[in-house]
Order: structure tokens, then C-alpha cells, then sequence
């Protein structure tokens, strides 16, 4: 889940609804964020816009429950105190509803907007993605060291050094497809493209590849995270020294995208 700084919010108005419905999304200048506008406003027809800085605030209240046309899923309506109204999954409501007090329709407690997929999520101010997407990337200097737990079992053990943001050559590995499927030649060859845009690059102190923790790597051994914004989850950690890079040298790279060797420029 993330937390947009700012929402682009299309308005339109239906009778039996003290405030307008909305259709809310990430604002921004990108092709995408122009794309999602564009939806939004088709979706009004002749839109009135709002946007506003995603912080949270007190004030939401619920309203009554709607049904898809497309699907027998259900939605409750939520009044947003910025005057209009949005519509959140019944999970969602549930979520709410365990939480926090509710009089009268009207929720205690301050809440802020939460984007899952393509899907608004009403969140409160102790959610722990919340507070952890507080702690921006820049907060860590180069030199820091730190944990990451992001769920895959291996890296959680990993001890990671901050290196700052570099370009890189990325490598992507050849495969054969003469048999009509991918499969990997008897010597493994790679492709190298450099990419334009920089990486958060960190080194990791161990590796545990397969599983498997192997201390004291030689430095071209040194496997590195590379991640295009900062990590979802990460905790500092005390630690003496820095764990340097060489330019020029192939390294692992550990990624949340296809290439797994990185060369750094």
C-alpha cells in the first residue's frame, strides 16, 4: 500500500447525497497519472475538480451501502470532510469498524487515504504502513547500515550498507528459445543495457543465496539491492565502516525487476 501526497478528485453530483460523489486518484504530471485523470473525468462526464494534500484529518462519517453494476460486490459511501463522498469495500468498513468508535454514522479518530492496486483504502493514523512510509529513503545517509522485511525469508537475515543512488549497466540473461520455450544455454550468457535512470543501491554485508549465509565475500562477491524508491520496510542499525563498491565490476544484484547483474558506472 502507498500513500499519495496529493489526490486529483473528479465530482459528481447525485440528490440524495448531501455531498457530491467522487472519483479519486493519485494527481501528478507523468502519462499515467494524466491517463488515470483522463478516466476520472470521463467517468463525471462534465466534471467538477477538486485536489487536495493527502494528510490525515478528523471528520469521516459513513453513509449507506451500494451494489456494482457489473458484480454483486458491495461498497459503503464515506463522507470525506473536504465535501465529498467516496466508496470503500466492505473490508475496508470492517477494518474501520474494529478499530475506532462510530456515533451516528460519524467515525472518531483521523484518517487518511490509502491506494492498493487501483482501489482507495481509508486509513487511520496508526496504520503501520502509515508510519513506516514516514520514514523516507533520504533519511538513510550513505555509509548507514540497515535491515529490510519485505517478506521473502533470505533478505531478512541480510545486513545492508547504503551506498546512495548510481547508474548502472543492467544485465539480463540470454536464454534459447530454439525448442520453442525459454531455457538456459549450457553456459550462461548475459546482455548488458545501461539504464538512464539512477538506482537506490545498497551492499549487503552477507549472502544468502539460496538460503545459504556465506560471510567475508571478496568484493566482486558483494551482491547489491537495488530498488527504484525507497524500501517499504526498513530498520537502522548500528554498525561500524561502510561496504564499498568497485566501479566497472559485475555484481548479483538482488531486484524486484528480471535483470540480476549489475555493473555500476
Amino acid at each position: 500500500m502507498n500513500f499519495p501526497k496529493e489526490y486529483y478528485v473528479t465530482l459528481t453530483k447525485l440528490n440524495e447525497l448531501a455531498f457530491p460523489l467522487g472519483f479519486a486518484t493519485p494527481n501528478g504530471t507523468d502519462a499515467a497519472a494524466k491517463k488515470r485523470k483522463e478516466t476520472a473525468d470521463n467517468w463525471a462526464r462534465l466534471p467538477q475538480t477538486i485536489t487536495f494534500d493527502n494528510t490525515p484529518i478528523s471528520g469521516f462519517s459513513l453513509g449507506d451501502s451500494v451494489t456494482r453494476y457489473s458484480t454483486s460486490n458491495k461498497f459503503v459511501r464515506v463522507s470525506d470532510p473536504r465535501g465529498f463522498v467516496l466508496e470503500i469495500s466492505i473490508t475496508n468498513l470492517c477494518e474501520v469498524i474494529e478499530q475506532h468508535t462510530i456515533v451516528k454514522g460519524d467515525i472518531e479518530g483521523k484518517f487518511i487515504w490509502g491506494r492498493e492496486g487501483g482501489t482507495n483504502v481509508l486509513i487511520d493514523e496508526f496504520n503501520p504502513e502509515y508510519i513506516e512510509s514516514l520514514a523516507p529513503f533520504k533519511t538513510l545517509e550513505i555509509g548507514d547500515w540497515y535491515t529490510v522485511d519485505d517478506g521473502f525469508e533470505y533478505r531478512e537475515t541480510m545486513k545492508f550498507c547504503y551506498l546512495g543512488t548510481h547508474l548502472a549497466s543492467l544485465g539480463f540473461e540470454i536464454f534459447d528459445y530454439s525448442n520453442g520455450y525459454p531455457s538456459r544455454k549450457d553456459i550462461r550468457e548475459w546482455e548488458y543495457k545501461d539504464d538512464p535512470k539512477k538506482w537506490h543501491v545498497s551492499a549487503a554485508l552477507e549472502r544468502c543465496w539460496n538460503h545459504q549465509k556465506n560471510q567475508g565475500l571478496p568484493p566482486q562477491e558483494t551482491v547489491l539491492h537495488f530498488k527504484r524508491s525507497k524500501p517499504k520496510k526498513f530498520k537502522k542499525i548500528e554498525k561500524d565502516g561502510i561496504l564499498d563498491f568497485e566501479r566497472g565490476v559485475t555484481y548479483n544484484a538482488i531486484t524486484a525487476s528480471n535483470f540480476s547483474k549489475v555493473i555500476i558506472k
